[in-house]
């Protein structure tokens, strides 16, 4: 008999990244003439990835975004947060627990993300929980 499965969705579920997300988005936004992206104000922008944050900002501001500043700014966003991992990103008060006791009571436990899988696995190993999931899959897999 399989084992039951849990799939989890990372960023905003299992791990709280959002003061990394924002410090990417200000780093690419930087020279723009953009004005940086305050904590509190940072929900608006967040999810689907750093290629809509970007937009977002944009939009945010009513400043148009050419498709070479668009890929320019997500390279800018995509370095910086991998060059950081895991930096500020912290599981959410609990999830560890939580998982200790899904893995206890026989479930396998996964994650599948927009986050790009590369991204994904250098944070959960560098969280030290990568031991519970047994698969990670990201946008790009």
């Amino acid at each position: 008999m399989k084992r039951p499965v849990i799939v989890f969705d990372l960023d905003g579920t299992l791990i709280d990244t959002a003061p990394d997300l924002l410090d990417s988005l200000n780093h690419c936004l930087s020279g723009t003439g953009l004005p940086v992206v305050d904590q509190s104000d940072f929900k608006r922008f967040v999810g689907m990835g750093g290629r809509v944050m970007i937009e977002r900002a944009h939009a945010a501001a009513q400043r148009d975004l050419a498709e070479a500043e668009h890929e320019r700014l997500l390279q800018l966003f995509v370095e910086h947060y991998s060059s950081g991992i895991p930096g500020k990103s912290r599981p959410y008060p609990g999830v560890p627990e939580a998982i200790a006791r899904f893995e206890k009571a026989g479930y396998a436990l996964a994650i599948c993300t927009n986050k790009y899988e590369a991204h994904s696995v250098a944070l959960i190993e560098g969280l030290g929980l990568a031991r519970h999931f047994a698969a990670i899959a990201g946008q790009d897999t």
